[in-house]
């Protein structure tokens, strides 16, 4: 039959009944009621058998109609023939059968309805009637078998009989135990499960047949698994046994036969299993936290998270969530929100809660339901704690060794929300109020708490446990410094500022609003004026509840130290009539002169020749008073002040460059000392370590005449020539040989050519270049003066022998010095008499741990050249090469 046909009919029959409706309906002469349902598994095509009885002396013309409605679906099915009309003969009865096909497994409603017309006379009958048809799934018995338990003589009686298709225990002429395993059924997603066991069996008195279940079970295990027994066959039994399956994800059927006699005529088989069950077509997964806090500042919500676990999508309006928000256990306000989800699909939904507005405990009733109550419903409880601080939750498991609990807190109220079945055995060491929320929940509200919460027991045991602990002061602040607390010498735990420049100094206060409001703070400062020169910062300022300031506050400092030790600076924050109060300790640096340098270019003069020196002083305390320098010389212990100069206050890191002349007018070693004072005396003082000597030129003494007679030797004419040439090339070569040599023969020297006082003026000017040009070499004098080599060494000699001057070797060289200077530092750099290497070496004592690479760039020499003449100049110990990972850094050794 068409859609169409199908639709007709049921307008006539709508039409017949209203017409039936609009006449009187006269007493009962007829009764119907329903005889059989051919079964009740879907998807099966099913009849459905109506007896209807005619008790009436005439015949009736009747109409039965059918209406079949599916409760979770909530819709009617379609039949081909919802109607039927038909006569019955007086005292008769006849049978109508309707045909239908239920599509999915759940409950169903039959509404008949049966009109009668006898002579005009219209009656009405109904019944209603609901069903549930199940989804049927019949078992394959040879792979359902999961595993066996042997009897004591490791024997299993079990087994699968291929042949007759069915599960038979057999030999059961001895005792024995033992049991077979079958499974898993799944039974997800499913309910109302249930399996029929078709069997036959004979058993004696002593033999016991059962039937047991787990939801865990492994093989590995066998003898571990705990079995829960649920049926027990006896001599009574029927050949159908109906087993109701616990819902779960998978359930192991046990079939256990145990006998202590045995007897040959006992049997039990399993010929076939059907597992029956509904499928769950409206199924939600509802989860949500159990509890939430928020800070006054957030705005509080929920979230519910939807997981539809069914097989059938949802709608829009077929899932309703509703959720009653309650203060303490008062109701306050109700939300609702509908949702589509499709089979499979999740979905997190949150609340909103504008009304929440004090701080406090909050509970939510959420009830969710899918269409109506009796298809799917679910109720969830969560809780919400709004403040500004969660103190944590907690434990109630007290033991002997433990039988209280302590909560720290500063604040002076306090709420816990506690899920406990044992209340009344709790014992709080300060004042509080119960309050009964729901179940076994409770809100405690704690009042003058003294620092610490205490909970004990009467007895040890679990009580439950704090789900949240909050504070409810509803004004409380607290105020610190930002920097670092220490210990101050007067004992005083106290932040500190060390005044070390004169500039502005900045110190930072925190003040933290704990109340519930928000709240203006008078803050005033207190220091001593004679101390420090101001103190800026707020004098009022408001804050968020629940939120922090960081209040920046600027110290001026005197520009001089007003006096020793420290002083305190006091910030009070006033709020509400409570007070705080921040304390810094403030001190200044102690001025402190240093002399940073102090060189002179020479070490060694003549009289009448002048010495230049720099000194360089730096303060690294707190600005100066006045200061006045005062450089001078000691001679013999005699002083002579050189310079005296008032320069002023020194600020912290500023430097002061000197430069002095002095010109000594006497012989001796002199030592340049420095001293540095204020108006209250002499803050540092410096002495040079090392001595300046100044000597006069000395009038010549006639050196004596040595007569010098070579010795007579017997060389042959090829090894005396030989030597000639070799003492020619030695003393070519070698400004040392040179040197020996005419020194060696002066006496002969000066015997050929008598000294006269003309000489003098010669000897001086080679003492005036040699103390303002130390290191010159011989061959240096020799050119620069016109001088012959006997001539030169004959002077040179003469200076020497007198201490005027000092000569020292470098390799083929003669290097002569100022008598008494610092002679390793000058011979060791005029040692390197290569260009190359010099500059090579002042780089590096200006750039300690510069690389070859950087030193070949910045001399635009290749690198080379410069590895060359970097070992060259550590292979004398002029510098050191050290490696760092893979890059080589130079550094000067202590004396270059």
């Amino acid at each position: 039959m068409s859609a169409k046909s199908r639709l007709f009919l049921l307008l006539v029959v709508s039409l017949i009944g209203t017409l039936f409706a609009l006449i009187p309906a006269t007493e009962a002469e007829s009764s119907f009621e329903i005889e059989t349902i051919t079964h009740q598994y879907s998807e099966i095509e099913n009849h459905i058998n109506i007896s209807v009885n005619n008790s009436a002396e005439k015949e009736i013309t009747y109409s039965l109609s059918i209406d079949i409605f599916n409760e979770e679906l909530q819709n009617n099915l379609i039949l081909e023939t919802p109607s039927k009309m038909f006569a019955i003969n007086s005292i008769d009865e006849q049978q109508i059968n309707f045909t239908f096909t239920i599509p999915h497994s759940g409950k169903y409603t039959f509404n008949l309805t049966l009109l009668s017309n006898s002579e005009g006379q219209l009656s009405t009958y109904y019944i209603e009637k609901s069903y549930l048809f199940y989804q049927l799934k019949e078992v394959d018995l040879q792979n359902i078998v999961k595993d066996y338990y042997p009897d004591e003589n490791d024997l299993t009686k079990w087994q699968y009989n291929d042949f007759d298709k069915k599960i038979e225990i057999i030999y059961l002429e001895n005792p024995y135990n033992t049991a077979i395993v079958l499974g898993p059924f799944n039974t997800e997603k499913r309910e109302n499960n249930i399996l029929e066991f078709e069997s036959t069996f004979l058993k004696s008195d002593t033999a016991n047949f059962t039937i047991s279940y787990t939801l865990e079970f492994d093989s590995q295990l066998l003898y571990r698994t705990e079995w829960t027994e649920i049926y027990s066959l006896s001599k009574d039994t029927k050949e159908i046994i109906s087993i109701n399956l616990t819902k779960s994800s998978e359930v192991y059927i046990m079939l256990s036969a145990a006998d202590t006699v045995g007897n040959q005529t006992n049997y039990w088989d399993i010929t076939k299993i059907n597992y029956k069950f509904i499928t769950i077509k409206h199924d939600l997964k509802i989860t949500s936290e159990k509890h939430y806090f928020y800070d006054i500042e957030q705005e509080p919500e929920i979230f519910i998270t939807l997981e539809n676990i069914g097989i059938f999508d949802q709608q829009l309006g077929n899932i309703s969530i509703i959720v009653e928000l309650y203060y303490q256990n008062e109701y306050i306000d109700s939300y609702s929100k509908s949702l589509t989800l499709q089979s499979n699909e999740s979905q997190i939904i949150d609340f909103r809660f504008l009304t929440i507005n004090n701080p406090g405990n909050y509970y939510c009733k959420i009830r969710t339901i899918i269409l109506n109550e009796n298809i799917f419903l679910s109720d969830l409880i969560t809780f919400i704690s709004f403040s500004t601080v969660n103190l944590g939750s907690f434990e109630l498991n007290f033991t002997d060794n433990s039988n209280n609990l302590a909560i720290t807190s500063e604040s002076n109220s306090i709420n816990l929300l506690l899920e406990s079945n044992d209340i009344d055995n709790l014992i709080f060491n300060n004042t509080n109020e119960t309050i009964h929320l729901l179940e076994q929940y409770y809100l405690i509200k704690i009042y003058d708490v003294d620092k610490t919460l205490l909970i004990e027991t009467k007895t040890n045991g679990a009580y439950g446990h704090i789900i949240s602990s909050i504070i409810m002061d509803e004004y409380k602040f607290s105020a610190v410094a930002e920097e670092n607390i220490i210990e101050t010498i007067e004992g005083i735990m106290a932040p500190t500022i060390l005044f070390e420049k004169q500039e502005d100094y900045y110190a930072t206060i925190i003040i933290d609003n704990k109340g519930f409001h928000k709240e203006e703070y008078i803050l005033s400062y207190l220091f001593a004026s004679t101390f420090v020169y101001s103190v800026e910062g707020p004098e009022k300022l408001t804050i968020n509840a629940g939120e922090k300031a960081f209040i920046p506050l600027k110290i001026v400092p005197h520009n001089k130290i007003p006096r020793e030790g420290g002083s305190q600076l006091n910030i009070e924050i006033n709020n509400q009539d409570e007070t705080r109060i921040i304390t810094y300790i403030l001190n200044y640096k102690n001025t402190e002169i240093t002399i940073l340098e102090h060189t002179c270019d020479r070490q060694a003069l003549l009289i009448s020749q002048s010495i230049s020196c720099n000194t360089v002083i730096t303060n690294v305390g707190y600005a100066s008073k006045d200061l006045n320098i005062k450089i001078g010389a000691i001679n013999n212990l005699q002083e002579q002040i050189i310079e005296d100069i008032d320069i002023g206050k020194l600020n912290n890191g500023e430097l002061w460059t000197f430069r002095t002349t002095y010109m000594p007018q006497e012989e001796g070693k002199y030592k340049i000392f420095i001293n540095v004072k204020d108006d209250s005396g002499i803050i540092t003082s410096y002495e040079m370590n090392e001595e300046i000597n100044v000597i006069q030129i000395q009038n010549e003494i006639e050196e004596p005449i040595i007569s010098f007679q070579m010795p007579k030797v017997k060389l042959t004419s090829t090894l005396l020539t030989f030597s000639i040439l070799g003492l020619g090339y030695q003393f070519k070569r070698s400004e040392n040989f040179k040197y020996l040599t005419f020194k060696f023969f002066i006496p002969l020297y000066s015997r050929l050519q008598k000294d006269t006082l003309a000489d003098e003026p010669t000897r001086q000017s080679l003492l005036q270049h040699i103390y303002s040009t130390p290191g010159s070499n011989f061959k240096q004098l020799k050119e620069k003066f016109a001088l012959h080599n006997g001539t030169l060494a004959h002077h040179i000699n003469i200076l020497e022998n007198h201490n005027m001057i000092m000569s020292h070797r470098s390799g083929r060289q003669r290097l002569f010095f100022p008598f008494g200077g610092n002679s390793r530092i000058m011979t060791r750099n005029s040692l390197i008499t290569n260009k190359t290497q010099k500059e090579i070496v002042e780089i590096i004592k200006t750039k300690p741990g510069i690389t070859q690479s950087m030193i070949s760039q910045q001399l635009a020499v290749s690198r080379q050249k410069i590895n060359y003449h970097v070992n060259s100049l550590a292979a004398k110990s002029y510098l050191k090469v050290e490696k760092q990972g893979r890059i080589t850094r130079l550094y000067p050794t202590h004396f270059t």
